[in-house]
C-alpha cells in the first residue's frame, strides 16, 4: 500500500482538462489511490516557488507531489514513480528511469 499522495498543480480553472496534472490526476484515480489535489493560485505561486528554492530542491515546477518520505517533480518522473510503487502496473520502470525522465521532461521545456 502506498503512502497518500498529495499532488500540487496550478488552479486553471476550465482548461484543467488539458494541463500537465490532468495525466498525474488520472493514474491515481484509475489506481485508486488515497491522495489530495491542491489547487495553487496564480498569486500564490511566487510563494511557494520561493519556499522549494530556499529548501534546494533540484526543480521549482509544477506539478510535483508529495508522499511521507519525498517530493517528485515532473510529470512523466511522477507517473513513473507511482508505476514503480505499484508493481509496474502502467508500465516496467527503475529510479534510473525516473531521473531520466525528469531530465528529459525539463530538456524539452528549456527547449520549447
Amino acid at each position: 500500500m502506498m503512502d497518500k499522495i498529495t499532488l500540487y498543480y496550478f488552479n486553471v480553472g476550465k482548461k484543467h482538462t488539458i494541463a500537465c496534472d490532468k495525466n498525474v490526476k488520472l493514474m491515481l484515480a484509475d489506481a485508486g489511490l488515497d491522495h489530495e489535489y491542491v489547487c495553487v493560485e496564480g498569486t500564490e505561486w511566487p510563494d511557494l516557488k520561493e519556499k522549494l528554492k530556499h529548501e534546494e530542491t533540484h526543480s521549482c515546477t509544477l506539478p510535483y507531489i508529495i508522499t511521507s518520505s519525498q517530493r517528485l517533480f515532473k510529470t512523466v518522473a511522477i507517473m513513473r514513480y507511482i508505476s514503480t510503487k505499484l508493481g509496474g502496473k502502467y508500465h516496467g520502470s527503475s529510479p534510473e528511469d525516473q531521473i531520466l525522465d525528469a531530465v528529459t521532461e525539463l530538456n524539452d521545456m528549456w527547449f520549447e
